[in-house]
């Protein structure tokens, strides 16, 4: 608890701890999983398919992943009992 003691105790002025914990938050690295790298290739194909729903999604800035692995779980929840579908 004590590397987290800064976020939370405003009494203390430790500004430049605190800014040191966030630098090292913003330096890792995010490594993209398997399914994320492939929602990403059917984002890019869905140009192909449907260029309007494409450019929309684009315009509104709407990621792939918030989108994509729920409609992956829609299309095998039709194939795939639902009780045998993860809920998270």
């Amino acid at each position: 608890m004590d590397h987290i003691h800064p976020f939370y105790d405003f009494k203390s002025n430790n500004a430049i701890a605190r800014k040191v914990l966030f630098q090292r938050l913003n330096d890792t690295q995010v490594q993209m999983n398997d399914t994320v790298m492939r929602v990403n290739a059917i984002f890019h194909r869905l140009k192909d398919f449907d260029r309007p729903l494409f450019e929309q999604l684009q315009e509104l800035d709407i990621e792939p992943t918030v989108y994509g692995i729920r409609w992956l779980r829609l299309l095998f929840g039709r194939e795939i009992p639902f009780s045998s579908i993860p809920s998270k």
